[in-house]
């Protein structure tokens, strides 16, 4: 509204400016008193307040008013310009008839300005008076549809933020947004609306849902306007209509005809009770909406009991009623009528001594709608099966179990099948386990697909042949191939499974425990079935108690970081230290790094250890690089996985360098072989992130499990550490194969390569010779606390 108003205040600025204008100029030509440089400072003006009218105009998309102030600016511009001409006593044929015509076309121009800013400011004050009488009512919503940016403007009134508890008066919704907030009846759509079936829709009844509204209202369209290319609208709350149904019972014919033309269904009720207490209540009227909805005649309901008409007595419905008239409520909710199968939205409220009124409309679609959503929050949209959520809330209510099994399926190749044969592969192998498990042959079971490469497998009550039968049935899962096409995978799975009540105590345990089962499993490197002993839930909670000493000793700062050289060997210089955590607990005693970072992961804590652990390393550098030995040697840092791709990781370890006065082109960020098993989008994504910076990246144990020759082509990278399994068994020559082989790829792609685990004299021989000059081993140097 303040908008609006300061919009007008400028038009009639505007107007007042244009008709000064011209009484000015009228009397300065009666009078006399126009020379050449009076009037060029006049149309100097008026050109002014026409870019001013123009700007305006463009603004408020006025067609005619845009019109009318463009052939103005023009029409002065051009006689201005001629005037000035004479002005510097520039000669120019039939300057008489020329001032003629423009002086004449600019009359014209202003008349037509006038009528525009006319027709401007009595539209807008009729919009003004529109939107000031329909805001001094209680519930009112103003719309505005714009039909070439095709966007709908909501502006609702103070009293309806208030009554619905929003948080915005105005909402701006295109189409396919505004057909969630708002049905019309009548089934027009909204991007059909135009002047014909607009006027249809006049009086009225829409559906209205805000996104911060829990429940649809009903609105009454109260009056239609039109202005260029805007659609103009006010909706009034159904329930100013209160006060008027509430004499339902008192409205002549003529009064009620009114009442059936409404498209909601409107019912006069009386509440019955005997002895003091609510038993049923009687119709005293309905109207033709209500007729059409339920199929019921006014004949056959009007004077008769609820009980008669429905063939039954719904004791909550009418204690509902009871205490809506007793307690003088308004209350909204949503009713199903058994014999048509309907749902209808219920709006119910006291009208007098024992009486109240109910306003309905059908909401049997958008429960449907309703009930699909729901299907998507409890099951996985790929496979159909129960998601993660569902399952833990199917599970509340099985009851009357007296023995179950559950197995628990972690499909460990998933991110791999993804990265090297897309998704289309990968959802492929997803829907066949998700079809094998649906098929298992017991009709008393739960499966669910628990996360994207786990499932969950739950029989209830089998009898004392079903453990054989079933172990069989899921280990073909694990040794199973999967065609796809002309593709043929052998896909890795770890399944744990659990009995209850034989492993668990409570039905509630058996998910975790198989989960606890499958993460056993996880530890193998072979396909494997591993049964939950309760060993594994005493493991989990020795793990429990190690993450909090984990979280006791970063806070105490108990944690150390060692460092070991990779050498030069070409001239016996060191080209990086390798940072390396270590941790001797008071009471543990010394815990391998690969175990305490495991369990740091599990329990959520890796972000934590990392950055305290990275910290340390930055720091500890940074002192070691003043020694005179140091020259360019370079930090290599490890991440795990999880940090590696996360967004913030590469500028925290940015600002650590910054902190401690370590250049970026001397940090190493070490990717560990388990970060291929992420989609390689993410993996570049991150590895771009780092580089932004100036840090080198190094592949880690390359040619181990994850890592291998297609990914070099994938990645910008600047180091390849060659896998310590390899340098180990260098007597082997299938080994001395592979390793010269990727000492030549990355010379030809000019990376430099470090050998890990070197630890005799010959390994140091070998490599040197085929040209690796980068080593890193006990040969050369333990990890040590240098600063």
């Amino acid at each position: 509204m303040k908008k609006i108003f300061k919009e007008n205040f400028i038009r009639y600025s505007l107007v007042s400016l244009v008709l000064i204008f011209l009484v000015f100029y009228i009397i300065m030509v009666i009078l006399g008193f126009v020379s050449e440089l009076r009037l060029l400072a006049l149309l100097g003006g008026l050109f002014v307040i026409s870019m001013g009218l123009r700007y305006l105009a463009s603004q408020q998309k006025n067609r005619l008013l845009t019109f009318a102030s463009t052939t103005l600016m023009l029409i002065t511009f051009l006689d201005a310009s001629i005037h000035f001409l004479d002005v510097i006593e520039v000669s120019f044929d039939s300057h008489l008839t020329v001032n003629i015509i423009f002086q004449s076309l600019g009359s014209l121009s202003i008349l037509l300005l006038l009528y525009a800013l006319f027709d401007d400011v009595v539209f807008t004050r009729k919009l003004m008076q529109i939107k000031g009488a329909a805001f001094d009512e209680s519930e009112v919503i103003y719309f505005e549809f714009d039909r070439k940016s095709r966007l709908f403007t909501l502006e609702c009134s103070n009293q309806f933020i208030k009554t619905y508890n929003l948080k915005q008066s105005v909402y701006v919704f295109d189409l396919n947004s505004m057909a969630k907030v708002v049905t019309f009846e009548g089934h027009i759509k909204l991007n059909e609306l135009n002047h014909q079936n607009v006027k249809s829709i006049e009086k009225s009844i829409i559906l209205l849902k805000l996104p911060e509204m829990s429940y649809s209202i009903q609105m009454t369209i109260n009056g239609i306007y039109f202005h260029e290319r805007k659609i103009i609208f006010i909706t009034i709350d159904i329930d100013l209509l209160k006060n008027t149904l509430s004499l339902v019972s008192k409205l002549n014919k003529e009064k009620a005809t009114m009442i059936d033309n409404l498209n909601v269904g409107i019912a006069d009720h009386e509440l019955i009770f005997v002895d003091g207490k609510p038993v049923d209540y009687r119709f005293n009227y309905i109207n033709r909406a209500y007729e059409q909805l339920t199929g019921l005649t006014s004949e056959s309901v009007t004077s008769h009991l609820a009980s008669e008409i429905y063939g039954y007595t719904d004791l909550d419905l009418i204690d509902k009623y009871a205490r809506i008239v007793k307690e003088d409520l308004r209350e909204d909710f949503e009713y199903y009528y058994e014999k048509q199968r309907h749902w209808y939205q219920v709006t119910a409220y006291k009208t007098g001594p024992n009486r109240f009124l109910t306003a309905f409309s059908n909401i049997t679609e958008m429960k449907q709608v309703a009930e699909e959503q729901k299907y998507m929050i409890y099951h996985d949209t790929l496979t159909g099966l129960l998601n993660e959520y569902g399952l833990t809330q199917a599970l509340k209510n099985i009851q009357n179990v007296s023995r179950a099994i559950c197995y628990f399926i972690d499909v460990r190749d998933f991110g791999s099948i993804v990265d090297f044969y897309g998704l289309d592969v990968s959802d492929a192998v997803i829907v066949e386990i998700a079809q094998y498990l649906k098929h298992y042959p017991h009709k008393d079971k739960l499966v669910s697909r628990y996360g994207g490469d786990l499932f969950v497998l739950l029989i209830l009550n089998p009898n004392s042949e079903e453990d054989l039968r079933l172990n069989t049935y899921v280990k073909e899962i694990v040794f199973k191939d999967y065609a796809y096409q002309d593709i043929l995978l052998q896909v890795r799975n770890q399944i744990g499974f659990a009995h209850y009540p034989e492993d668990v105590p409570h039905f509630d345990q058996l998910v975790s425990a198989a989960s606890m089962a499958s993460k056993k499993a996880a530890l193998s490197q072979r396909n494997i079935i591993i049964k939950y002993h309760e060993d594994l839930r005493t493991t989990k909670a020795k793990e429990l108690e190690l993450a909090k000493s984990i979280k006791v000793a970063i806070d105490q700062n108990n944690m150390q970081v060692y460092f070991q050289k990779v050498i030069d060997n070409k001239n016996n210089s060191i080209y990086a230290l390798e940072a390396l955590a270590r941790w001797v607990d008071p009471v543990l005693g010394y815990i391998p790094p690969d175990y305490f970072f495991r369990v740091a992961q599990e329990f959520n804590l890796i972000d934590y250890l990392e950055d305290y652990i990275l910290e340390k390393a930055v720091h500890a550098f940074s002192e070691w690089v003043k020694k005179a030995e140091a020259n360019e040697t370079k930090l290599s840092l490890n991440v795990t996985p999880q940090v590696f791709l996360s967004h913030e990781q590469p500028e925290y370890i940015n600002e650590l360098c910054e902190r401690y006065h370590v250049p970026s082109h001397r940090v190493i960020i070490e990717i560990s072989e388990n970060v291929f098993i992420h989609p390689m989008e993410l993996i570049k994504q991150s590895i771009f992130e780092y580089k932004a910076f100036g840090f080198k990246i190094a592949i880690d144990d390359f040619g181990s499990e994850y890592s291998s020759l297609s990914i070099l082509d994938q990645i910008d990278y600047d180091i390849i550490k060659i896998d310590g399994s390899f340098i180990k068994a260098l007597h082997l020559e299938q080994n001395q194969e592979i390793v010269k082989m990727v000492v030549k790829v990355a010379k030809n792609l000019s990376k430099r390569v470090v050998a890990e685990c070197v630890e005799t004299k010959e390994d140091a021989d070998f490599l040197s010779n085929i040209s690796c000059y980068l080593h890193q081993g006990y040969f050369y140097h333990k990890p040590e606390k240098m600063i």
